[in-house]
């Protein structure tokens, strides 16, 4: 897979999370505030409900005397708005007027409703809240009246929420793609240059220069592959250099043997030959010495490869008898130019 398709692909994905995380916590967010305003309108209902419908004159003692008729007309009020009404007496805990809800409350659940200084009990039940509200008055336990109703909103919320985010991935990733488009071409166009730069590096031109990009990382390393190049030329070119300095200085040396080891073929053919008198043997084997230290010298001074290449090697300027050496090279060479018909005049 091309980078240009990995950059497109990655800044889908972070988007696409980030707009999941975002509207899970949205949505969390909205379903909590449903239930809160739910709670609290339940809440009410239940306090302004009991207040009306019950009369705690002084008379009724403890018992709960309800007006059929202000119940009537406040539960077909509350029943307009999606919401059941239930009152549930204080001795049997039964529910003694309304006709919805569970018919008693179990002792537990009356007793978490009294328990409170608020004496409210809220219970859920799917997507139905139901609010217990516990009536007191001089002391003594009236009742408690049961308000519930459907938590309004959350399905269609749910349903616009999903249909927003929905919408929110489209265009949202739309518009990542499109970012990503481009940044990846720039990323990818650049890359590219680079890697031309090396292939052509590798097959030894050194010439080409990346442009600068930037102060980024591939800014960085356009400068890196630049400073390459240049290392690399100038290696190639020190390279070539001591290679043609190699060449010349091999063709010097092979001239430079070349006289003392015809000197000593000369000599070692008189030799064998016994062409030398007694008394020139002696200096013939002096001449060999003296070619040998000859060729010694040559091999241990001039030959040194890491002088060669360090450019180290040096001529040594001294002071000679030339007469003497040019009359020992005629010596040398006088039985090689004899077989030549040569003579040799010093």
């Amino acid at each position: 897979m091309k980078i240009m398709h990995q950059q497109m692909l990655a800044f889908l994905a972070i988007l696409m999370t980030m707009i999941v995380i975002v509207g899970f916590l949205f949505a969390q967010f909205m379903f909590h505030s449903v239930y809160e305003q739910t709670y609290s309108n339940l809440n009410n209902y239940a306090t302004t409900f009991f207040s009306l419908v019950v009369d705690t004159d002084d008379d009724s003692g403890s018992k709960l005397n309800v007006d059929p008729n202000v119940f009537k007309t406040a539960t077909k009020v509350m029943s307009d708005q999606g919401v059941e009404v239930s009152i549930y007496d204080n001795k049997t805990h039964k529910r003694v007027y309304g006709s919805t809800g569970p018919k008693k409350i179990s002792e537990t659940l009356w007793q978490e409703t009294f328990s409170g200084d608020s004496r409210i009990k809220r219970t859920q039940s799917g997507e139905r809240l139901s609010v217990y509200r516990g009536w007191m008055y001089g002391g003594e336990k009236l009742g408690v009246v049961r308000v519930s109703r459907q938590i309004v909103g959350r399905s269609a919320q749910s349903t616009m929420l999903l249909e927003e985010m929905v919408a929110a991935m489209v265009i949202g990733g739309t518009l990542a793609m499109s970012l990503a488009a481009v940044i990846s071409w720039r990323w990818s166009h650049v890359i590219t240059d680079m890697q031309q730069a090396t292939e052509q590096m590798a097959e030894g031109n050194y010439e080409l220069k990346l442009k600068r990009t930037g102060k980024d990382e591939l800014g960085h390393l356009a400068s890196d592959i630049n400073n390459l190049s240049l290392a690399l030329g100038a290696q190639s070119d020190e390279i070539i250099e001591q290679e043609e300095r190699r060449k010349q200085f091999m063709a010097n040396a092979s001239h430079e043997m070349r006289t003392p080891l015809t000197t000593m073929s000369g000599l070692l053919e008189g030799l064998s030959y016994d062409v030398f008198p007694e008394e020139e043997k002696s200096r013939a084997y002096a001449l060999m010495q003296k070619e040998t230290q000859r060729l010694i010298r040559l091999v241990e001074e001039n030959l040194d490869y890491e002088k060669l290449r360090a450019n180290k090697i040096v001529l040594r300027k001294q002071k000679i008898d030339a007469y003497k050496m040019i009359s020992d090279l005629s010596n040398q060479l006088s039985n090689k130019a004899a077989q030549e018909e040569t003579t040799i005049d010093v």
